[in-house]
């Protein structure tokens, strides 16, 4: 009886020490949600204009379908969905180093390719990014609301799933799910030849021998070390590497390709190669002013800071982009294509933002530094390409994009123009998240949500703290005005 009083007064104490997660949103000021733009109010047209959602994941992301949380949190906690999501089809980038008999990138890893053209050539098209697009019809609302999934997780898996896995399953131990999905037997897309929904990065006789493995660190060590570390902070020093500028041009076709997409064609495929008609939006940004479409970004952690850095409109920066080459007109296209959605999105969620430690790897030196002004002639290096701008810079070019968009629309009436909002959800105990700071030309909301259980006050899982953003009930309902 003593036994299982004691048991009774343990559970208890750990029910009561558990603060329970997805309480209320934490504000930087009192009153500070009453000025959030919400993807509700983008929805209340009286037209039926597409409303978009450029959804971007950030790391530790294992295979597709990154959003399925996001989509079924709308339908369960925001109460909108008339029916189920439709999966509208896949489109991949297709031109420069992503047509199909385009060379592979020449980078290497520890002295070895991580792709070369003898022999992978079939591995870097299976490398591509992908957009995937969802559609579903809210109740309430005549506007469509499309998810557009940017995947560009492809492009790290080869060398994560080749040579950082094995080589931390004999140090540490076997990562069983890592191995699983880099074992996934090769599955063609049916609706994109010669690509592929699933590859086999890792040959199954290797997958059952890594899996064999002794367990060297201790379990909590070893799930850290092999998993996020491993998986997860990878895509970062990738992203921020000289892999960068491919990333960002796969991301900015698949943009592109976001903006072609037209929702209120009829159902199938989303690409235009199957006979689809594309949506014209060369034809609304050469008129100037007409306000057809709506932009949405929806980023989580790093994401926010590709998608940044995607969105350039300083055409300039292409200088950076990986060495081959494509048409002037494709490049004048994809140009355009950039600048027709960022006039056209107004609003920008973070989940995780990680642009203010991410910009730490993208330092910027002063050309009118005393030493180089001082130095001799012979002395003073040679001209460098300008570095890209910095994170900051480029939110500023796409506010004052936007502002000019909503300036040509509404030229007799600033109270109808509305500003570009960064709306970023921050729980204060996620490690992997930092604030955004004030912006001139940009309304900056921080919101701080609880992503998990708090125990005693004295920790939260920081899995749960980093991924359930697109889970959190409260989040979902400031997000489409249901607070």
């Amino acid at each position: 009886m003593q036994v299982r009083s004691c048991i009774v007064a343990i559970l208890f104490v750990c029910c009561a020490g558990g603060v329970a997660a997805h309480a209320k949103v934490g504000e930087d000021a009192p009153g500070s949600l009453k000025g959030v733009q919400t993807i509700g109010d983008a929805l209340k047209t009286a037209d039926q204009r597409p409303v978009h959602i450029l959804y971007m994941h950030g790391i530790n992301t294992l295979g597709s379908d990154d959003s399925k949380v996001f989509r079924e949190s709308i339908c369960r906690n925001a109460h909108l969905c008339e029916g189920d999501w439709h999966d509208a089809g896949t489109e991949y980038p297709d031109f420069g180093a992503f047509a199909l008999n385009a060379p592979a990138p020449t980078l290497q890893y520890l002295g070895v390719p991580i792709w070369t053209n003898d022999n992978d050539a079939e591995e870097w098209r299976a490398s591509a990014p992908f957009v995937t697009h969802y559609v579903v019809h809210l109740r309430g609302h005549n506007a469509l609301l499309v998810v557009d999934e940017i995947n560009w997780w492809p492009l790290v898996v080869k060398l994560k799933c080749q040579r950082i896995v094995p080589g931390d399953a004999n140090l540490a131990g076997p990562n069983p799910s890592l191995i699983k999905f880099c074992s996934l037997p090769t599955k063609s897309d049916p609706q994109n030849p010669q690509r592929f929904g699933d590859y086999e990065w890792m040959p199954a006789q290797e997958a059952t021998q890594l899996g064999h493995l002794p367990n060297r660190a201790v379990l909590i060590n070893r799930e850290l070390k092999t998993g996020l570390e491993d998986w997860g902070f990878s895509d970062v020093f990738l992203g921020v590497g000289p892999l960068r500028p491919i990333l960002e041009e796969g991301i900015r076709q698949l943009i592109a390709k976001s903006a072609a997409f037209d929702p209120r064609a009829s159902a199938g495929t989303a690409s235009v190669h199957e006979g689809r008609p594309a949506y014209n939006w060369q034809e609304r940004l050469e008129n100037g002013k007409s306000d057809d479409q709506v932009f949405i970004a929806v980023t989580h952690s790093m994401g926010s800071f590709l998608l940044l850095d995607s969105l350039a409109l300083d055409t300039a920066n292409r200088a950076r982009i990986a060495p081959q080459a494509y048409g002037t007109q494709q490049s004048s296209a994809e140009d355009q294509a950039l600048q027709y959605v960022a006039e056209r999105i107004s609003l920008i969620y973070f989940f995780a933002n990680q642009v203010p430690i991410l910009e730490l790897a993208d330092l910027k030196n002063d050309s009118s530094s005393a030493l180089a002004a001082s130095a001799p002639d012979s002395a003073v290096p040679q001209t460098e390409p300008a570095p890209p701008p910095s994170e900051t810079a480029l939110i500023s070019q796409w506010a004052q994009a936007h502002a000019a968009f909503e300036q040509r629309l509404h030229p007799n009436d600033a109270s109808a123009q509305t500003k570009m909002q960064i709306v970023a959800f921050s729980d204060p105990s996620d490690l992997l998240t930092w604030r955004v700071p004030k912006l001139r030309d940009v309304d900056v909301e921080n919101l701080y949500p609880k992503n998990g259980l708090h125990w005693f006050w004295l920790f939260e899982s920081p899995t749960a703290a980093h991924d359930n953003y697109a889970s959190n009930r409260e989040v979902i309902r400031i997000m489409f005005g249901k607070r």
